[in-house]
């Protein structure tokens, strides 16, 4: 079942969707449209709609109207959990868009997917992508689809390698023990046992370079993977 046919509305399905998953935050009318996707005036008007009902309010901060869902609303309970209810799992939603990059090798969930605040990242991807632009519009596509933001790491199958080899930190905090493989043609395993040797030590390989998926210009970097985080607007 999909939130539009439940309510009749998609502006009004994507909204409800993108309030109830950030109950606590804060909108206002131009960064709902970026965010859903959908024409300023329908967002006004849907808007209204949820304000009258109650489920959302408005506050005015710096000449800016802001919305934010209200939880005392009576009903809130009961939507929250049919949001959750009718959606697609996030790993369904994941999948059918990476599936679109043909020269990946390896995606693995983190971070808000399985609930580990520690994580950088919510998504890993290890392969070959030439075509950055598309990778971040599917991300972006996905964002919409899922009401949150999602910070992601890229690196090709070298990189990948020689993270794991040495337990560079970074890698080895998203790679957890609860971390979920959607996608996998390098037949990793999370675990390995130690060698002769003794079990090696973590190193740090250097922080990764943090930018906006919205940025215009590529981080360079030869030893750090490229984390790309959807800035707060």
């Amino acid at each position: 079942m999909s939130l539009r046919r439940l309510f009749g509305s998609r502006t009004r399905s994507k909204l409800l969707n993108l309030f109830l998953k950030n109950a606590g935050r804060s909108f206002y009318v131009r960064e709902l449209t970026r965010k859903i996707d959908e024409e300023i005036n329908s967002v006004r008007r849907e808007l209204e709609n949820l304000e009258g009902l109650g489920l959302i309010s408005a506050s005015k901060k710096k000449n800016r109207k802001y919305y934010t869902v209200d939880k005392s609303f009576y009903l809130y309970p009961e939507l929250e959990k049919l949001i959750n209810k009718v959606e697609e799992p996030a790993e369904n939603k994941i999948v059918n868009h990476i599936k679109q990059l043909k020269t990946l090798r390896f995606v693995l969930l983190t971070g808000r997917f399985i609930e580990d605040p520690k994580s950088p990242i919510d998504v890993l991807m290890v392969g070959q992508i030439s075509d950055k632009h598309k990778l971040k519009g599917i991300l972006k596509r996905f964002e919409q689809e899922l009401g949150q933001e999602v910070n992601y790491a890229l690196m090709d199958v070298a990189e990948f390698s020689t993270r794991r080899s040495v337990k560079d930190r970074f890698l080895m905090s998203a790679l957890s023990d609860d971390a979920v493989i959607l996608y996998d043609t390098l037949k990793f395993k999370k675990s390995q046992p130690p060698s002769a040797e003794g079990k090696p030590k973590k190193k740090d390989l250097g922080k990764p370079k943090i930018s906006s998926s919205k940025s215009k210009k590529e981080p360079k970097s030869d030893s750090q993977p490229h984390v790309y985080i959807e800035k707060q607007i």
